[in-house]
């Protein structure tokens, strides 16, 4: 991550934190202190938020790599002069700062210092993390060699990627309210202690009362986490 990424994910887990310990305790140095220690762990969750959403930005544009490939096969084009005119596509469509167009033009070059495509490919799977990538890299490396039907290849794992990426949007879509539905669900506990808190002078300092919250706070974790799980499908 950038520096700004992980002073953006402390600062969210910091705020966060804070915000609900002060709710439940009342207790501004109990809440600073809190929200400090939480900012460190709150870094890794927000690193996991950014590589999911660049992985998942990645496949989409791995997608439309292999359309344009799949298109120049079948205008009779090789595998070399099939990435040369992927990159130009994939330039205009997504600018020359986004992954798939940095990632194609390592291949390229790649080429063009008698590296093999199987793996300058194998490594991009690799590097990227995700399955889809992985699997076309290992049919494609044995295609090639094998002298199989790449024409064939990249055009099935052209229609599995899109029709699971299609699965996944119609999923999303479903479970959406879900998940809106939970995290209101795991906002309401706070907003009923400040409300409890706005009409009453109790401060709730006693152990008893400190040690139910504590215990609240907990289940309400557990509580979020096993919705997240719930509402998580992956294919």
């Amino acid at each position: 991550m950038k520096p700004v990424d992980t002073l953006t994910g402390y600062l969210m887990g910091v705020a966060a934190v804070a915000a609900g310990s002060y709710i439940f305790f009342y207790s501004i140095p109990f809440s600073i202190i809190a929200g400090a220690i939480a900012g460190f762990f709150s870094i890794k969750l927000y690193r996991k938020s950014l590589l999911k959403k660049r992985q998942r930005r990645l496949l989409l544009q791995f997608k439309d790599l292999l359309e344009s490939i799949n298109n120049s096969y079948a205008a009779g084009k090789n595998t070399p002069d099939a990435f040369l005119g992927a990159y130009n596509d994939l330039q205009m469509q997504y600018g020359e700062t986004s992954d798939i167009v940095k990632e194609v033009a390592i291949i390229n070059a790649g080429i063009q210092n008698n590296y093999n495509i199987e793996e300058l490919l194998l490594d991009l799977g690799d590097r990227s993390g995700l399955e889809d990538i992985t699997n076309f890299s290992d049919v494609f490396e044995v295609s090639n060699r094998l002298g199989g039907n790449l024409k064939q290849v990249v055009s099935e794992s052209y229609d599995m990627i899109r029709d699971k990426i299609d699965i996944e949007l119609e999923i999303n879509t479903i479970v959406a309210s879900g998940r809106n539905d939970l995290n209101i669900m795991a906002a309401l506990p706070f907003l009923v202690v400040l409300m409890m808190k706005a009409t009453s002078d109790s401060t709730g300092t006693n152990i008893l009362d400190i040690g139910a919250k504590i215990i609240g706070i907990v289940l309400i974790g557990i509580a979020y986490l096993i919705g997240l799980k719930m509402t998580k499908i992956k294919i």
